[in-house]
């Protein structure tokens, strides 16, 4: 079990770390200017909020809320029947860069937004990363002029306000191992739990699945479990999860995304991605879908009717 860690100061001049493209993505950088430049972004960033374990028994319910935790998509919410259950845990299940991530930091987004309390548990981001892809996902500039080092003053004005407008106060991050279980108490204090660990046996996953649901019964949080799922040809199916597909029995509504290249490999520069809902409400649910385009600049993702999917109110 690893915790945040606080970050150390920058040096001036410093480079910024942007993470931006795909599931775990690959670092690029963008010179920032110095300290006292109204576009420095990078050297006034907040230290990660520390989780401290509860004296308290994770079991112990001190708040029952009725409703739902919205995802950020409207048309995804509609399909889910509200959102994400309070009280309850929701599967987001896709392969490797099949926009699960993208869909996770929208939701999270979405909650710091309404001035909710987010606890982030995960072993594909560190602190930095995930701030970093939350604040060019909600500035929506262009990450490949960062990456080509073309970016300008009104890039970095984006960043700044984009930065400066997420209450990172509100959002506890914790560094865990893939392939382990071990993940903290919760304070009964948050509104929403999101758990991006991977790797292990079914038995591992089964272990993971039931410490969010006790976890979420504490507060009467929304849960979220990720799910990375084994490559593949075509789109995933119900079956391809663990066990068979019962893995998704164990949650009160369940997800899985693909990309248009799993369905015709000569589409693989395509931007559309669908939802397959199979379960809502507590049910299976068949022939349910959301048609999502992901902006690959941001790594956002946006309906197809033109509504944007990052979280903003």
């Amino acid at each position: 079990m690893v915790a945040s860690k606080s970050r150390r100061p920058r040096r001036k001049g410093a480079a910024v770390t942007l993470p931006l493209f795909g599931e775990v993505a690959p670092e690029t950088t963008a010179e920032l200017p110095n300290e006292g430049s109204e576009a420095a972004v990078a050297h006034s960033l907040p230290r990660p909020r520390q989780h401290h374990p509860s004296s308290g028994d994770v079991g112990d319910v001190i708040e029952t809320r009725r409703g739902f935790q919205p995802t950020s998509i409207n048309s995804l919410d509609s399909s889910l029947r509200g959102g994400m259950p309070f009280g309850g845990v929701t599967l987001v299940a896709s392969r490797a860069r099949g926009g699960s991530m993208s869909l996770l930091l929208g939701m999270v987004l979405k909650a710091l937004s309404r001035g909710q309390t987010v606890l982030f548990c995960s072993g594909q981001l560190d602190y930095e990363a995930a701030r970093g892809r939350m604040t060019v996902l909600k500035s929506q500039v262009n990450g490949y002029r960062f990456a080509a080092g073309l970016q300008d003053a009104a890039d970095q004005e984006k960043l700044r306000r984009a930065h400066n407008s997420i209450p990172w106060e509100q959002f506890i991050f914790w560094r865990a191992e893939n392939r382990g279980v071990s993940l903290p108490s919760v304070s009964g204090a948050e509104d929403l739990i999101v758990v991006d660990v991977q790797g292990g046996g079914f038995t591992t996953m089964r272990s993971r699945v039931r410490w969010l649901r006790e976890a979420v019964a504490r507060g009467g949080a929304a849960g979220v479990l990720r799910q990375v799922m084994a490559a593949g040809e075509r789109p995933p199916r119900v079956f391809d999860l663990p066990g068979l597909g019962t893995f998704a029995d164990l949650f009160d509504a369940a997800m899985i995304m693909h990309g248009a290249a799993e369905r015709e490999p000569s589409r693989r520069a395509s931007n559309e991605v669908v939802i397959d809902i199979i379960r809502a409400l507590r049910r299976p649910v068949h022939n349910r879908t959301v048609a999502l385009t992901i902006d690959r600049r941001y790594a956002g993702l946006i309906e197809r009717g033109g509504g944007s999917g990052e979280g903003h109110d």
